[in-house]
Formats: structure tokens, C-alpha cells, sequence
């Protein structure tokens, strides 16, 4: 069944913040958008799946790892058609990565939807967060008629406000469109998930995800996990820990094995995104 939004009500106004593009850009928000886009990789990209590891979900489970609400049907029917598919990935510096989740998603996507055609986005742009991502989804992801939206902006400037405008806009133009928060975390975060809690500013961008009835996914539930069981180092620095996971040397970004855990979240998501569609949102009991 596709999913097709009704109407626009309002949850947050945010005056002067949210720019309606469709009506023009405006010199400040050319300039924002300029400036953002001096560190930006290019806007379209490929990969080799040889040079691109494909992630293994496994078999970890927590309840609150992926929140389906009303899914992503739109870009299931058309990954099961074998239609053409575009899928956008907006965020921060571990969106822009060149070995992170991002590709690995994709090539996952690739493998699992074969008669799909796709094209990718990366608008990922780094030390960017939400409220400039609001000045450049338009222009780095709109334009393109995306299908699927990944939304990545929890460890930077994770303001709902800036949030909202993204998703607002998105669905102004494409009232069918898919879109799915992706939270990362950083050093000391892991604890909240240890005690079944959220941290705060994901707690801000759930409120938005429910309101709209957005899937979302918790990247760090199971290297949290791992972590109380001392099999994962979160931040290592230069020191040497043998026979541990080392998910990040500056508890930010994540290395090679943190980012196939992040990417082992979105694999496990996607799974329940597909079989659970339609869901009625109902907040987190931890919010």
C-alpha cells in the first residue's frame, strides 16, 4: 500500500530558519548553501561492490534498535518492481565518509533488491547539522527526486527545528517520499543505551520521527552492548587493545569495525521495515 501524506500541520515554526525554496533562494541562503558545499564530496556517487564489504546483520536484537511506524513502503514496491530508484543520504562527516555506512548500505540495498536500478546521493557534508542541512536539502537532495531519504544528523547540531524543515520540505515536494532517521552517537552515549534510555538530542529528533510517522534506527545499540561486556572499546586513541573491537579512535567517527556495526543496524532495520509496515506510531516509553 503506498504511503501518501495529506496536508502539512505544523509542529514546530521556526522563523527565519526554514526557507520555502520553492519560492526562491534568498543571497543569505546561497551563501549558506556555498558554503557548505566547499567540503561536500560529489553529489553522485558509485562503487565497486568488490571494494565495498557487504554487511552481515546478524542476529542481535533490542526492541528499540528501529522504530517503523508507517515504513518505507513507496521504495519497497519500487525495489521489488525493478524500477528505477534514487536514494539520498544526507548528514555529517560519518554520511561523507568514504568507508562508512553509507557505501556499505548501498551495496547492501543492491545486493538484497537486484532488479532494482538505483542512483545514489551523498549530500553527507562535514561538521554540518541540522539547521544548515534545512539551507541545502533542496538543492543537494530535492532536486534529484530522491525515493529513499537517509537523515543522519544526531552527533552534529541535532535540532529538531532544523530537522522538521528537512522533512517538511521534502514531503512539500514528494508527498510519497520515504525518508528514515539514522542516529549515531558519541563518547558517553553508550551508557544511556545500556540503561535502556535515549540520549537527549535523539529524544528531540524522535518527537519530530513520530509526529511525521518516520521509521527510525539507533545505530549504537549493539556497540553499546558490546561495550558492557567488554568486547568493545568505544574511543582507543593510539592505544593497543588486543582482542577488542575498537569502534572509534576519537569516539566520533567510526573505524572499519564500528562502521560495519552501524551499518549492521541499518541491514537488521531494513529487514523489519519490510515486514512491518504500517505500524501506528507510538512514542518510546523512555521519551
Amino acid at each position: 500500500m503506498k504511503k501518501i501524506r495529506a496536508g502539512l500541520p505544523v509542529l514546530v515554526i521556526a522563523v527565519g530558519l526554514i526557507p520555502l525554496m520553492a519560492a526562491g533562494q534568498s543571497v543569505t541562503d546561497r551563501d549558506k548553501i556555498a558554503a557548505s558545499q566547499a567540503g561536500a564530496s560529489p553529489v553522485y556517487f558509485d562503487f565497486l561492490s568488490s571494494e565495498v564489504p557487504l554487511v552481515q546483520p546478524g542476529d542481535f536484537y533490542n526492541i528499540i534498535e528501529c522504530k517503523v511506524r508507517s515504513g518505507i513502503p513507496n521504495f519497497l514496491e519500487k525495489v521489488n518492481s525493478g524500477k528505477d530508484v534514487v536514494v539520498a543520504f544526507i548528514g555529517g562527516s560519518i554520511t561523507q565518509s568514504h568507508f562508512g555506512y553509507r557505501l556499505q548500505t548501498a551495496n547492501y540495498l543492491r545486493n538484497r533488491y537486484p532488479k532494482a536500478r538505483f542512483k545514489w546521493i551523498n549530500a553527507g557534508v562535514s561538521g554540518t547539522g541540522t539547521e544548515l542541512g534545512a539551507f541545502r536539502i533542496q538543492e543537494q537532495v530535492l532536486q534529484h527526486r530522491p525515493d529513499l531519504i537517509f537523515i543522519e544528523f544526531a552527533v552534529n547540531g541535532a535540532y529538531p527545528d532544523g530537522m522538521e524543515g528537512m522533512i517538511r520540505q521534502a514531503i512539500r515536494q514528494d508527498p510519497s517520499v520515504d525518508i528514515c532517521l539514522l542516529y549515531t552517537i558519541l563518547t558517553g552515549q553508550t551508557s544511556f543505551y545500556q540503561k535502556n534510555e535515549l540520549p537527549d538530542n535523539i529524544k528531540g529528533l524522535e518527537r519530530v520521527a513520530a509526529y511525521y510517522s518516520l521509521p527510525s534506527v539507533q545505530l549504537g545499540i549493539e556497540a553499546a552492548a558490546l561495550e558492557a561486556s567488554g568486547k568493545l572499546i568505544w574511543k582507543a586513541g593510539s592505544e593497543q587493545h588486543p582482542g577488542k573491537i575498537i569502534f572509534a579512535e576519537d569516539g566520533i567517527h567510526p573505524a572499519t569495525a564500528g562502521g560495519n556495526l552501524y551499518a549492521a543496524a541499518i541491514a537488521r532495520s531494513l529487514a523489519k521495515l519490510e515486514t512491518q509496515q504500517e505500524v501506528k506510531s507510538v512514542l518510546c516509553p523512555c521519551l
